[in-house]
């Protein structure tokens, strides 16, 4: 970074970074493959040691060979993502706040920094988990997997929000714990 260049925003991972947010994996993961292997899926094609994600990417990629129409793909995976949803809610009702966190947006606040968030749950789930950690009002953007189609670490999601907040990327600063927030 030049030294002419500033910080203007921060945009935060949500799940270990700002909240304690203690989802059941193995049982949204579980749900996930049991709908998708009723429609068909193999058993021997998806595991719960994969992500959702992965397991949905595997399940899209049978259903194409399998020559299944797009709008039969898209509500299968609706169905996961509602499912799923369900737990996550679960999870959001019971967030609690990073110890120390709060000081830390205050400071940022204080020091003019944009504050945004960018999640692999739901925008709804997470301002329910903020709301819950009594940290929801130092945040200007919330973006989830519901508002935009290119997830982290695809630029299209950080980018977004940078369009919101009417910051460059080079303006950003991005905390997350684990290596996808990069």
């Amino acid at each position: 970074m030049r030294e002419n260049q500033t910080i203007k925003a921060i945009i935060w991972d949500l799940d270990g970074t700002l909240i304690h947010f203690k989802i059941d994996y193995i049982r949204a993961r579980t749900v996930a493959i049991e709908i998708l292997e009723n429609y068909g899926v193999p058993q021997d094609l998806l595991t719960v040691k994969s992500s959702i994600l992965e397991n949905v990417k595997l399940a899209r990629e049978f259903f194409e060979k399998e020559v299944f129409s797009e709008l039969e793909i898209k509500r299968i995976i609706e169905e996961v993502d509602n499912e799923i949803i369900k737990i996550e809610y679960e999870a959001a009702i019971n967030a609690t706040m990073i110890d120390g966190i709060d000081q830390v947006l205050e400071f940022a606040k204080n020091q003019n920094l944009k504050l945004a968030i960018f999640t692999y749950n739901t925008r709804k789930n997470a301002e329910i988990s903020l709301k819950k950690a009594k940290i929801l009002h130092f945040f200007q953007v919330i973006v989830g997997r519901d508002n935009i189609p290119n997830l982290k670490h695809h630029p299209d999601h950080l980018n977004h929000i940078c369009t919101i907040l009417n910051v460059k990327p080079i303006e950003i600063l991005v905390i997350g714990d684990t290596n996808r927030d990069i």
